[in-house]
């Protein structure tokens, strides 16, 4: 959870809180801020600029202290801090929340490929697996249909942890077998935080640190020309505790 509540004393209070909002290129999302005290005046800001309607926003003043920020159509550079001022004559509440906007764009599976899994060595070898580089040979046809052999572990973490899914498939040696990742059933999205690898009858995904953002259902699909297998996994990531300045 990523909030933060700044009011002086007697100043307005908000009802309810802001949480951290993930969306994708091109969706939009309404953002809601209600506070009590009399004669009070709203207004949102993004990264320190004010907001007023116009472009990708659209600000709305509901009365009884209720305002709404739409964000339409979201771009990348929509992405940020977002901030609600409440202003009377006793002072000022802020209340502030983070909106992440992510490319929509897929990793194939030649991307996903060149994603290099940190300290692979270390957890291959825990399976007694041996890697050995493609030196271009002729692949020859899959004479099985994928399958796993153990299950991917949910997971329950703190955010700024490490999150790492693995599990054994089969056939280890089959050069036609392709691994893809994903998020709540869309293709996981290239990130510095994240890592991948599949080979030798081992898949993983690592994410460091994870955030609140990762958090939800991962599937693992294993796709060959026989076949597929799909296993999901949940991971659940605590947000940070929110500060809150009297």
């Amino acid at each position: 959870l990523h909030f933060l509540e700044q009011k002086s004393s007697g100043a307005p209070q908000f009802v309810g809180k802001f949480q951290s909002v993930t969306i994708y290129e091109g969706d939009s999302l309404t953002l809601y801020c209600k506070a009590t005290g009399d004669k009070l005046r709203l207004n949102w800001s993004k990264d320190g600029t004010p907001i007023k309607t116009g472009g990708s926003y659209k600000v709305e003043e509901k009365g009884s202290g209720e305002t709404t920020l739409q964000i339409l159509n979201a771009k990348m550079s929509d992405g940020g801090w977002y901030q609600c001022d409440a202003t009377n004559q006793s002072g000022t509440s802020s209340m502030k929340g983070r909106v992440v906007v992510q490319s929509r764009q897929k990793l194939d599976s030649a991307e996903r490929d060149q994603i290099p899994l940190r300290k692979i060595d270390r957890r291959v070898a825990r399976y007694g697996a041996k890697i050995e580089e493609d030196g271009g040979e002729v692949r020859a046809a899959s004479k099985q249909p994928p399958k796993f052999l153990d299950t991917v572990k949910n997971l329950n973490l703190i955010e700024g942890q490490t999150a790492l899914l693995d599990c054994k498939y089969s056939p280890a040696d089959d050069p036609n077998l392709k691994i893809a990742w994903l998020l709540n059933g869309k293709a996981v999205l290239a990130s510095s935080r994240l890592s991948t690898v599949a080979d030798a009858g081992y898949a993983a995904l690592e994410i460091n640190p994870v955030t609140v953002f990762d958090k939800g259902e991962y599937t693992i699909v294993a796709v060959n020309t026989l076949g597929e297998a799909r296993q999901s996994a949940t991971v659940d990531v605590t947000g940070q505790i929110f500060l809150c300045y009297k």
